[in-house]
């Protein structure tokens, strides 16, 4: 029970995360779960080995800064 609780706090702290900075990770490629970081405003994501971002980007309504360029 306390570890379910523990995750469930994390996410709904994630969900609050307005900034969030992967530059030069190599990531290949992204979870459907990024959708639910609603209040998310910018990403920089440069220096990744990304092909393409899932559909749940459009979820993100709170975007103002994607950042995609590589480094």
């Amino acid at each position: 029970e306390y570890r379910r609780q523990r995750q469930m706090c994390i996410r709904d702290r994630l969900t609050a995360l307005t900034e969030l900075i992967l530059v030069g990770n190599e990531l290949a490629a992204l979870p459907d779960a990024f959708g639910q970081l609603t209040a998310l405003t910018t990403l920089k994501l440069g220096g990744n080995k990304l092909a393409a971002l899932p559909d749940a980007f459009g979820q993100l309504t709170a975007l103002t800064t994607l950042i995609l360029c590589f480094i």
